[in-house]
């Protein structure tokens, strides 16, 4: 299954067998802050790239059980899943975050991390993961 990772750290109920339907639903509900804190963990972004991508994050995970809104929620979950696809692809973490921050003539020399910020970045970004697992050249 493709989100098997991420699922399993949301825990989604019998995760082998979740779909990305499961994941709207729990982006509709909205992430608590521990399912952030996991997520981020997985994704391994600094501190920075987190204030990058999503500004003033911690100011708004004040309160154990509190929620992300659905958008945000969404965002974080996509993030997410392009990690988890990239560590499969690249077989090493270290070697997809150093891709990450590689300048890439497809996106006219911008670093993949640096369109992470938005739901249409984080569509080109997994269009260029798919194209790479697919050996199509970009």
């Amino acid at each position: 299954m493709k989100y098997k990772q991420v699922c399993y750290i949301l825990g989604v109920p019998d995760n082998v067998h979740a779909t990305e339907h499961d994941l709207i639903q729990l982006a509709r509900k909205g992430l608590t802050t521990e399912q952030v804190a996991l997520l981020l963990e997985f994704t391994a972004l600094t501190q920075s790239e987190i204030n990058h991508i999503v500004p003033n994050l911690n100011i708004r995970l004040t309160q154990p059980q509190q929620r992300l809104d659905k958008h945000l929620s969404s965002l974080l979950i996509e993030i997410a899943i392009i990690h988890e696809t990239g560590y499969h692809l690249f077989k090493y973490r270290k070697e997809f975050q150093r891709w990450l921050h590689t300048p890439l003539m497809v996106l006219n020399k911008e670093e993949p991390i640096s369109l992470l910020d938005g739901t249409q970045g984080c569509r080109i970004v997994s269009n260029i993961l798919y194209r790479l697992q697919k050996e199509v050249i970009i």
